[in-house]
């Protein structure tokens, strides 16, 4: 009866500190008229809220919400997806101090890396294609010139995503040229 108790109480601890977990604010639209709004918290002060709904991160001024929940329900494998890439944001954020700008200096060197290996590897395969005439030599031109493409993409891809990530720092700073801000009513204001 002891082992299955311990085991009991194991499970139950790692399940309730598993993050993967939606929130809900309840804002004031009109005077008797309310909106639910399901996101994920990322941080809560005297004033205001900031949140993410998986596509833009807001700030909500705390005069126009009515309730905030945590941890309301688990995520659908949709919505663990969708919130990702703002966790691996934050987590860099904080752990490595990454900045936007450092984002997009390896994003645009990935990408133009990438764009190089793909002029190199579609080099390769139209040589492959005009001038060799062996069999062996036109194969080995096909399958070096489709990894060399290959890769390139590869790159180009991880330097999209690192400029996804550098946009999604931009968000979270306050010292970005366009700054997501509330205003008195409902809505956002952009500062310039």
């Amino acid at each position: 009866m002891k082992p299955i108790f311990i085991i009991t109480l194991l499970m139950l601890s790692l399940c309730s500190f598993s993050q993967n977990c939606i929130d809900y604010v309840i804002i004031k639209i009109n005077n008797n008229q309310t909106d639910t709004l399901f996101c994920k918290l990322i941080s809560e002060d005297e004033e205001t809220v900031v949140m993410d709904n998986g596509y833009a991160i807001t700030t909500l001024k705390k005069s126009f919400i009515d309730e905030v929940k945590y941890c309301v329900r688990e995520m659908t494998p949709y919505e663990v997806y969708k919130f990702k890439g703002l966790d691996a944001v934050t987590a860099d954020m904080f752990q490595n101090q990454n900045t936007a700008g450092a984002y997009l200096r390896k994003g645009a060197r990935s990408t133009y890396l990438g764009a190089g290996l793909a002029i190199v590897g579609t080099g390769v395969t139209l040589i492959g294609v005009l001038w060799v005439n062996s069999n062996a030599g036109k194969t080995a031109c096909y399958i070096t010139g489709g990894v060399t493409v290959a890769t390139g993409l590869f790159f180009a891809i991880r330097g999209w995503n690192h400029i996804y990530k550098a946009g999604k720092l931009l968000d979270l700073s306050t010292q970005s040229a366009l700054y997501l801000n509330t205003n008195e009513g409902i809505g956002i204001s952009l500062k310039f």
